[in-house]
Parts: structure tokens; sequence; C-alpha cells
């Protein structure tokens, strides 16, 4: 449930790699608009504070969350509502589910993201054995996780190609 958006080195590079309006500047504003509750910690374990004042004592700074260019220690903040988890199934999906536009797929292993250049145009997929291709006309939202979501982008040609 940690929230943590990444750091502006690691944005700056994919700019470089794929254009400015994957950089930092350009995708921060983004934070602070997604559905997704991001919270302080409401209950956070006794230990965290007893770290945070240590590290003080040995001379590193305690700064705020998801910093630019962090250079210290924090408290995470965390994708909570009303002090339970909060993802993105129920961010997004819940209020969009009956849409007559939107077609819900479980069951069904994305393989890369389909593009027109630089703008991506929407998703292949697997459902058992046959492949499938969705398109998309506004935006898309991946969310893999921390393993599948950049597995996902390097499939896509996103990323480091070795």
């Amino acid at each position: 449930m940690m929230w943590v958006p990444g750091f502006a080195a690691d944005y700056e590079n994919w700019a470089r790699l794929a254009g400015p309006e994957w950089g930092w500047q350009a995708l921060a504003p983004l934070f602070g608009s997604t559905n997704i509750s991001v919270a302080e910690q409401r209950d956070p374990r006794p230990l965290t504070s007893t770290f945070l004042h240590a590290v003080t004592e040995a001379g590193h700074r305690v700064e705020e969350a998801n910093s630019a260019q962090p250079d210290g220690f924090t408290q995470t903040r965390v994708t909570q509502l009303k002090g339970a988890r909060h993802n993105t199934a129920q961010a997004y999906l819940e209020p969009a589910k009956s849409r007559a536009n939107l077609t819900i797929r479980t069951g069904a292993h994305v393989e890369r993201v389909n593009f027109d250049r630089q703008t991506a145009t929407g998703v292949s997929y697997l459902v058992g054995d046959q492949r499938f291709e969705a398109a998309a006309r506004k935006e898309i939202v991946l969310s893999g996780g921390a393993v599948n979501t950049p597995q996902t982008l390097m499939h896509s040609g996103i990323g480091d190609p070795t």
C-alpha cells in the first residue's frame, strides 16, 4: 500500500529516451490527480518513529515523502481510504464498470502496449491461447504492480532493450 511514484532522475532518463512528455516536470502534476486515495499513515508502527528519530541522531534528514530528489528518510504515504487499502480496481473500475463503452476482461494477460509512434493506441492481450487487441481513444492505465507494469512496458519497447 505504499505510495512511491519514483525519483525525478528516473523520469528524466525516460524523457531522454522517449521524449519530454515522460519527464518529471511533465508527469509530477499527474501524481496529485490520481483517483487512488493517497494518505498519511493513520496508525504507523511505533518502530517507524523510533527509526526516524535514530536517523536524525545519526545526522540524516527526515523529509517529506515523495520529493523529486530525496536525500534522507521519510515515513511513506499509503494508498488507503478511511483506513482500508484503496487500489486501482476500486478507484477506476468500480465507478466505471456500468459504462456501455467498457468491457471488463478477467483472466487476461496483457502482452504489450501498442503504439503509433509515441502515442499509446491500445493493448495486446491473451485469454488462454487466443490473442486480442483493445484500442484506446484517450488513455491507458497500466496497473500490473511493481513487476508486471515494467515488464509490460519493456515488452512494448519502452526501457532498456537489453
